[in-house]
């Protein structure tokens, strides 16, 4: 009988030895995998981040006149036009970063930051539920994007929503609100930053009003519930009052142009096909689970999961808030193996960290960081490069050319803009700010760049030249008429004046 035990126990200590073989193997894999797709996305990241031209623009003039602008700093075409510059904290940041290193300096910024959370942040939260290798690098691979990389405002909430969700979870999970008074300057820190406050807002009520009804403890929801107001009001200490607020709630009802590539939904982005292949088998787990799981983070995965589909800038905040609640649910599908009885005991907690666990959290850390140190050096050598993306590659001495052949009426595409707008080679009609255009006048401009009875729209505000990226219509609709002489032109943009 001892020997029949003794052959058990070998074949399952083999067994466990093939198993743990094939998930460092498969692992490996993915992890490489994920590594390939970190690298494409960060190709061009710059150059598809060109509203960061006027963001750091914004951000001098800030720094320069110690104020915050309230009309328009660089169109001919509306000066008086009313900004809210709501994502004033962020636009001094990059302001700074590129009077200190460089446009290359805000590129590595954003790549480290997206690199710490698909490397670190992420997987350590599940690797510490003990699930599989392989599995958390499978998930990885499929929420990898180029939204992780692009040096905008939203790098502000990734970080932002991350801490809140933690602080949040800490307080259900322990019944303690020592933490919670953190979340009034967060919030602060959000409204100063992004619009997209209000989803931590609503987040803060879901965990307050499951808890009432599950009737928690009765000091944290009177703690939750003062906090909420008290976040609720922070959102009117900014230097504008209540302009913040209700620019954000612009986006809700209707008042601003939402026609654009980033608001379109996930499932229009070839690029998130594989996020929306995690969003379907997020939302199985979650469903199948969900009376093992704490209900709150259930609605908040959930919402945030919708989110994403709906509105594909917002995929990476929708793998952060759905994250940990998927890992609880995976961690609950493999209990039989792991033998945890439910999913709040599958995160090791503070207390029980040992050094070992901190010498490997370090050591990821720093592989999660070089990662996106090497890799941006790699693809990015320098200043001069970094510059060049920013601009796509455009020829500077067109953007030059009006003011060169005193020209002061120019019409130019968006992104044309942009790139003025950072040389300081001459004032554009417009750049891609849409949110403080009305959406019927990004519409007429639209319909121009589309070359849609152009010719009307550019007499009636007396047009006399032209800077537009050839991919517009309206090239090809310019070339056709005989109202309109190219300048001059190279394979990507070109420069078009009024027929004497």
């Amino acid at each position: 009988m001892s020997k029949v035990r003794n052959v058990a126990d070998l074949k399952m200590q083999i067994s466990q030895k093939s198993l743990k073989k094939l998930d460092t193997i498969l692992g490996l894999l993915f992890f490489t995998i994920c590594m390939l797709r970190f690298q494409a996305f960060l190709k061009n990241c710059l150059g598809q981040s060109s509203d960061l031209c006027w963001l750091i623009r914004t951000g001098d003039w800030i720094l320069l006149h110690k104020d915050l602008p309230t009309t328009d700093l660089f169109s001919w075409w509306q000066p008086a036009r009313l900004v809210v510059p709501y994502q004033w904290t962020f636009e001094i940041f990059a302001s700074l970063l590129n009077k200190t290193a460089g446009v290359w300096s805000i590129g590595l910024f954003s790549n480290v930051v997206g690199s710490i959370f698909l490397f670190w942040i992420l997987p350590r939260n599940w690797l510490l539920r003990n699930i599989p290798f392989s599995i958390t690098f499978a998930m990885l691979s499929l929420v990898s994007s180029a939204y992780w990389h692009f040096p905008r405002p939203q790098l502000f909430v990734w970080v932002y929503s991350a801490f809140l969700l933690y602080l949040l979870e800490e307080a259900r999970r322990k019944d303690e609100t020592r933490y919670l008074f953190l979340l009034p300057p967060l919030i602060l820190l959000w409204v100063n930053a992004h619009p997209s406050f209000a989803f931590a807002l609503l987040t803060i009520t879901i965990y307050f009003v499951v808890g009432a009804l599950k009737k928690k403890v009765l000091r944290t929801q009177i703690s939750l519930g003062a906090i909420f107001i008290a976040s609720a009001l922070s959102t009117i200490l900014t230097p504008k009052g209540t302009l913040f607020v209700s620019h954000a709630m612009s986006f809700a009802n209707g008042g601003q142009y939402l026609r654009i590539h980033e608001v379109l939904p996930a499932y229009q982005n070839p690029d998130l096909h594989p996020f929306l292949a995690y969003s379907i088998l997020a939302c199985a787990l979650i469903a199948f689970f969900w009376k093992n799981l704490p209900l709150e983070k259930c609605i908040v995965s959930l919402f945030f999961i919708a989110l994403g589909i709906s509105v594909n800038r917002f995929e990476p905040l929708s793998i952060i808030a759905s994250w940990s609640c998927v890992g609880d649910s995976i961690t609950l599908g493999l209990s039989k193996y792991l033998r945890v009885q439910n999913s709040d005991t599958a995160c090791i907690r503070a207390s029980d960290v040992s050094a070992g666990h901190l010498w490997r959290s370090g050591s990821s850390f720093f592989v999660a960081l070089l990662i996106g140190c090497v890799l941006w050096k790699a693809d990015v050598p320098n200043e001069r490069e970094a510059q060049a993306q920013l601009l796509n590659y455009a020829d500077r001495s067109l953007l030059l050319m009006p003011e060169q052949r005193g020209k002061t009426r120019l019409f130019n595409d968006p992104i044309c803009g942009n790139w003025m707008i950072f040389t300081g080679l001459g004032r554009p009609f417009m750049s891609n700010q849409f949110d403080s255009y009305k959406p019927q006048t990004i519409s007429e401009v639209v319909k121009v760049l589309n070359g849609d009875n152009f010719s009307t729209f550019l007499n009636t505000q007396e047009i006399d030249c032209i800077l537009i990226q050839n991919y517009c219509p309206l090239h090809k609709a310019l070339k056709n008429s005989s109202q309109w002489t190219l300048i001059r032109g190279t394979n990507s943009m070109s420069y078009w004046e009024r027929t004497n």
